[in-house]
């Protein structure tokens, strides 16, 4: 990928999910980049669905789910 070029991955898993998994996420990995739940809350509230012109990667739950683990 060149310096300039943007790639976007559209994870498809539901946001309860997303939030449990941020949450273990700070337990299992402490001294890491710690995310409050009400944070993940506000950042998630300023993302908005791709656009038709928005080409992006969708992965799959499945994948999503053995990645967290």
């Amino acid at each position: 990928m060149k310096p300039h070029e943007v790639r976007l991955y559209a994870l498809t898993l539901p946001d309860a999910e997303a939030l449990a998994r941020v949450l273990a996420r700070n337990e299992r990995e402490p001294g890491h980049l710690y995310v409050a739940e009400n944070t993940y809350r506000v950042l998630r509230s300023q993302f908005e669905p791709l656009g038709e012109d928005e080409v992006a990667e969708v992965v799959p739950p499945a994948l999503t789910t053995a990645a967290s683990t």
